[in-house]
């Protein structure tokens, strides 16, 4: 607050701010003042002054004297006896406006955690949901999976070897045991779903001869049982290969089980086979069917994956041809997400 000071005389009228003079000018006619309301007296001694100023100034003074430099000094320094009152107002206000911004940020945090924690209910009964889905999807697999080799087992039997049929069926109580174990878990390791995998292949090579010749193997991946991965997405694809794809061929039949590190949260197998092709294949009409619906499971499991843990997981299929467009093959790539441990 400014401290405006006006001193005058018969001669001459001078103008401070703040204790220094801003300038002195000629005063060319004479004072008068009307009887009844010569000055206007201090702002603390009547509401006049309040009423007229509008609050602007503190303190109003009148000298019948001309006060010269350092009086006028002297009263620029003096300490502001309304000093505690402008301090008082300036920390009620500065509360004021810290109230409202906490109260303002309070009511925006509330509304926050409100939207949030709808938000993380609703993702918990989707991911339920999507969670009971597959399950579904998977219980509709696995007795498929057991049928075949059960009736590899029939097989052996109807046609008396006996010494084929008790080995076929050693190998297939260890490969039902194994899958028993895995069945109490949504996902389980890579390593075990290697070894479920060669085990599925040995008991299929068994059943046909050793017709055909298989190899499962990892790739840029030196701890699989560190990995884990959602159960049984691979092994229709592996029957497909088998069943409709190197079984109709004549000659040598090879199928090639790989399993490549993607990225740090995903693993990419690749199913390939040296079979006739999905274009003789698919002139079977059950064969066709019974292929779409292996191949439509696992897709919706992977979308169901890839929409629960905010994944891309895919399945690609590349017919593999010569430069006469001849069949060579099938080339399956899954995209398959990797888990961080094992869920019950």
């Amino acid at each position: 607050m400014a401290s405006l000071c006006f001193s005058f005389d018969r001669e001459s009228i001078s103008f401070f701010i703040d204790g220094v003079c801003q300038g002195t000018a000629v005063k060319n006619f004479d004072i008068q003042y009307y009887a009844p309301d010569s000055v206007i007296v201090g702002y603390s001694a009547s509401q006049k002054n309040h009423r007229f100023m509008r609050g602007m100034v503190d303190d109003i003074r009148y000298y019948h004297r001309v006060l010269n430099q350092d009086d006028i000094r002297e009263l620029f320094e003096e300490p502001d006896p309304n000093r505690w009152h402008s301090w008082i107002e300036k920390i009620l206000k500065l509360l004021g406006v810290l109230m409202g911004i906490v109260l303002i940020s309070f009511l925006l945090v509330y509304r926050r955690r409100a939207a949030l924690k709808v938000a993380e209910q609703k993702l918990n009964l989707e991911y339920k949901f999507h969670e009971m889905e597959i399950r579904t999807l998977k219980a509709q697999m696995n007795p498929h999976f057991i049928f075949n080799s059960l009736n590899s087992i029939q097989q052996l039997i109807l046609q008396n070897d006996n010494e084929a049929a008790q080995k076929y069926l050693s190998k297939f109580s260890k490969l039902i045991r194994r899958l028993l174990e895995s069945n109490h878990h949504d996902n389980l390791s890579l390593r075990d779903e290697l070894d479920l995998l060669n085990r599925y292949l040995d008991i299929e090579s068994l059943r046909f001869g050793n017709s055909f010749s298989y190899d499962v193997s990892l790739v840029g991946i030196s701890h699989p049982e560190d990995i884990f991965i959602p159960h049984l997405l691979v092994q229709s694809f592996v029957e497909n290969a088998i069943w409709h794809g190197l079984l109709p061929k004549q000659g040598e039949k090879r199928l090639q089980v790989s399993f490549h590190r993607l990225d740090e949260e995903r693993i990419r197998c690749v199913v390939e086979d040296n079979g006739i092709g999905r274009e003789r294949s698919g002139q079977r009409e059950q064969t066709f069917k019974k292929k779409s619906l292996a191949l439509s499971y696992v897709r919706t499991r992977l979308e169901l994956l890839s929409h629960t843990l905010h994944r891309n997981c895919f399945v690609e299929i590349h017919d593999l041809k010569n430069a006469q467009n001849e069949a060579l093959g099938t080339r399956v790539e899954v995209i398959i997400p990797r888990l961080s441990a094992l869920n019950e």
